[in-house]
């Protein structure tokens, strides 16, 4: 068990904390404030979700399109040479999202990379 003086020397020391040093209750401006911060985040989140909800229809599109190149590939192609193409749009969509620095789509390096099928 510690000894009196010892505790008193970590106290001096600033080891120990104090009810002086981390009161248990809040004064009345800090609790306005974290009630306004909390007031703060929650508006944000929630301007960002009417946000989100407007882009719905634009990702769901997007989504479509990249539908639509397997099947104009699909389309457009013989069952012979539709598998390789099909692949390298596969292959640069990849790309593009594995070499996503920051949550950002590469659109330039899955371009390249689609490119790289028309060279052979």
């Amino acid at each position: 068990m510690p000894r009196l003086s010892d505790l008193l020397e970590l106290e001096n020391l600033g080891k120990i904390q104090t009810m002086k040093d981390n009161p248990p209750f809040k004064t009345e401006r800090q609790q306005i404030q974290q009630e306004l911060s909390e007031a703060d985040e929650d508006s944000v989140a929630d301007a960002d979700m009417k946000k989100a909800k407007q882009m719905k229809k634009y990702l769901e599109k997007t989504l479509t399109d990249v539908e639509r190149g397997f099947k104009d590939i699909e389309y457009n192609l013989s069952d012979f040479n539709s598998p390789g193409l099909k692949a390298a749009y596969m292959d640069a969509i990849k790309q593009g999202i594995a070499f996503a620095h920051k949550n950002k789509f590469d659109g330039k390096r899955a371009v390249k990379k689609l490119s790289e099928y028309y060279k052979r």
